[in-house]
């Protein structure tokens, strides 16, 4: 047997002829009344029908000149069609309902006129046909499956580790290097071989350092100490009270240059710029 028919389930419709049946065992129903359902169902599916709720259901307006135009072989006038709905509404399946509509409530696409219409529902015996069957093969059974429940796990806890603590390492101090120290004299002397051998104490080392600060010049301590370099003793004892007789700007920026850059190479430059300072003052 097929299973479906005309687009409807053949079981279901073989169940509703032996539903519906006359008192000499003749059903009710005929293939002409299904084709009717079928034909209303596509009708209700269409987006273009007016649907309305009623009683909390939907319920539908179907046009039956339509569905008569479609089926002329079938339904050959008007009056044949309703007559088989009408039968169809004693039986039950198809659920039929009055809605008024007023001329308000008309619209172009819904009741174009007010007046009383009559709008119906597929029973649900009748939405039965519409199903696919289910399909079973025979003698085809569901494999079983033992089920063993879930594996049982010994558990033997977290392993156990010995802690040994941290590992001791003998410190043996940091390795001794012996550096090849020359033999320092203890005052030893400074050589300038432009300017001669000159021998520093602490008491002129002392007088260096205040002659700079009576010059009032800053300098960097590193370039302090520097001071004790020959070329700077001779600047400080030599040239530095000269430089403050002569008071030219000249000189106080050449002094400068000396002792902020380390130049000992203009000492002689500012010697000569003094003494020229120092004749030019004498003639004035």
């Amino acid at each position: 047997m097929r299973d479906m028919f005309f687009n409807m389930n053949q079981e279901v419709m073989l169940e509703l002829k032996g539903k519906f049946k006359y008192g000499k065992g003749q059903s009710k129903i005929d293939i002409t009344d299904f084709i009717l359902l079928r034909r209303i169902g596509d009708f209700i599916l269409s987006s273009k029908t007016v649907s309305v709720i009623k009683d909390n259901e939907i319920y539908h307006w179907v046009h039956y000149d339509t569905i008569q135009e479609s089926l002329p072989v079938v339904f050959n006038t008007k009056k044949t069609l309703t007559s088989r709905v009408e039968k169809l509404k004693k039986l039950g399946l198809l659920i039929n309902k009055k809605h008024t509509v007023k001329k308000s409530e008309t619209t172009e696409d819904g009741f174009n006129k007010a007046g009383t219409y009559s709008i119906i529902q597929l029973s649900k015996d009748v939405r039965k046909l519409f199903d696919e069957p289910i399909k079973v093969k025979i003698n085809e059974s569901i494999p079983k499956v033992e089920y063993k429940g879930i594996p049982k796990v010994e558990y033997k806890g977290i392993p156990k580790v010995e802690y040994k603590g941290i590992p001791k390492v003998e410190y043996k101090g940091s390795p001794k290097v012996e550096y090849n120290k020359e033999p320092q004299e203890s005052n030893p002397k400074k050589e300038n071989p432009s300017l001669g051998n000159f021998e520093i104490s602490n008491e002129e080392e002392q007088e260096i350092k205040h002659q700079f600060e009576k010059t009032k010049k800053l300098i960097t301590v590193s370039s302090l100490f520097s001071m004790i370099n020959p070329s700077f003793v001779f600047l400080n004892k030599k040239l530095i009270p000269l430089a403050k007789e002569v008071g030219s700007q000249q000189v106080i920026n050449a002094l400068k240059e000396i002792y902020l850059e380390a130049r000992t190479d203009k000492i002689k430059d500012l010697e000569a710029l003094i003494k020229s300072k120092i004749k030019n003052k004498k003639s004035a």
